[in-house]
């Protein structure tokens, strides 16, 4: 400073781009040490919440963007494979749920309709993994709530398209093939 006998440094909350000058450090996501020459953001992979502490972002699904104040959960519909970077979770059948480090996919038994929104698999459709919708159970087969894949239905069984369980023919009629249903004729045969 001027008038002094001694160099000092400049204190922390402080930058000092010269010897003779010396100004506040302000604004939100900054960091300021003892020493700084520059007000600068708050580096990616840490956090500040004041303009005088610097702590590293740590733990598995976080990430800090440059100019943090707090560490963040990498939120659904994206991944952080470190905590310097986020990335948005793409394509069709992905999925990424909260504090993913990796890019997902959508899991067996739901459907992703886009990568941050999973929706469990409806009664009579099945979603096999990386689905983006729930594909109704076809004719000939069963399809259980949450079903990942279809069941053939067995023969003398009725399986008409949606259907959930393997169903007997119902009662007054005959199924030749689990897609076939025919009333019984009234002549006295069954």
């Amino acid at each position: 400073p001027v008038g002094s006998g001694s160099q000092t440094n400049c204190p922390a909350g402080s930058y000092c781009p010269t010897s003779a000058e010396k100004y506040a450090c302000s604004g939100a996501g900054v960091y300021c040490p003892a020493a700084s020459t520059t007000q600068d953001l708050c580096p990616a992979g840490s956090y500040c919440p004041t303009i005088t502490t610097k702590t590293t972002c740590s733990g598995t699904g976080t990430y800090c963007a440059a100019g943090s104040m707090a560490q963040n959960v990498c939120p659904t519909g994206s991944y952080c494979p470190s905590v310097s970077t986020i990335f948005e979770c793409t394509g069709a059948g992905a999925y990424c749920a909260a504090n993913q480090t990796a890019q997902g996919t959508c899991p067996a038994g739901t459907y992703c309709p886009t990568p941050n929104v999973s929706y469990a698999c409806t009664a009579g459709s099945y979603c096999p993994a990386g689905s983006v919708e729930a594909a109704v159970c076809p004719a000939g087969s069963y399809c259980s709530v949450t079903a990942t894949t279809k069941t053939t239905c067995a023969l003398g069984k009725y399986c008409p398209a949606g259907t959930t369980s393997n169903a007997n023919c119902p009662l007054g009629s005959y199924c030749p093939t689990p897609v076939e249903k025919y009333k019984c004729p009234n002549d006295g045969s069954y």
